[in-house]
């Protein structure tokens, strides 16, 4: 029975000693939480200062980026690639990789200008195109995209495909056709694309529309399918 009494007395000594060692544990982690927490707030209050608009601007120009990859170019699409340039435009005006990416996106925007032109939606052409000035009222290539959009106003484009097997075989039918049209053209002081798909046969198309003519037709020539002849006849007044 004393055996037993003091076999618990020891228990209950090993229990007391271990509680002690498990508060000395506690209040040591305790202590390392504190140390990390004062570690965590000296390194927020110690960064540089200005690092959250650095990263505000590498992030604008990066979505920049995106929207000219996704052809976002202007309005109406929400963070337009325009709109995002001229936001970093405000914080870094004279950075020469911003200025570069204006004059990529402006040259985007004239490019999608010169195809609206080609579809004869001159309406949504000039409108492009007024963005683009807004945005780089210098670059080098605007004075020519206004100037091809002055002159699209001024005329009306027709396209006048040409039988490949009629080209290839120089048909007498094709030949009297080609002067008639180069009469008319030279008549009405059209102007005329030659879409071909090699020199030989364009060269070919402008001199069947030439040979009954006095004065030289204002012609172009461009690679492409279908053959075909691109006039651009001038407007009516009025």
């Amino acid at each position: 029975m004393n055996r037993y009494l003091s076999d618990c007395h020891g228990y209950n000594a090993a229990l007391q000693v271990d509680a002690a060692r498990v508060l000395i544990l506690v209040c040591a982690l305790s202590g390392l939480a504190s140390c990390q927490t004062i570690d965590d707030s000296e390194s927020t209050t110690t960064l540089p200062s200005g690092t959250t608009a650095i990263r505000s601007t590498a992030q604008l120009k990066i979505d920049t980026r995106l929207a000219m990859d996704r052809g976002h170019l202007v309005e109406p699409y929400e963070h337009s690639a325009t709109q995002l340039i001229l936001k970093v435009l405000e914080k870094s005006p004279d950075d020469e990789s911003i200025l570069l990416m204006r004059s990529d996106l402006s040259e985007s925007i004239m490019a999608v200008a010169l195809d609206l032109i080609s579809d004869e939606r001159l309406i949504a052409a000039g409108e492009m195109l007024n963005h683009a000035r807004v945005l780089d009222p210098d670059h080098p290539n605007l004075p020519a995209v206004t100037r091809r959009l002055k002159i699209a106003s001024q005329s009306v484009s027709e396209t006048l495909k040409i039988h490949p097997a009629n080209l290839s075989g120089r048909s007498s039918t094709l030949r009297r056709q080609l002067s008639i049209l180069g009469q008319r053209i030279v008549e009405e002081n059209a102007k005329i694309t030659i879409r071909s798909s090699n020199d030989a046969s364009a060269r070919w198309i402008y001199q069947q529309l030439s040979q009954d003519v006095a004065r030289r037709i204002s012609a172009t020539m461009e690679y492409g399918a279908p053959v075909a002849i691109i006039i651009r006849w001038p407007r009516p007044k009025g």
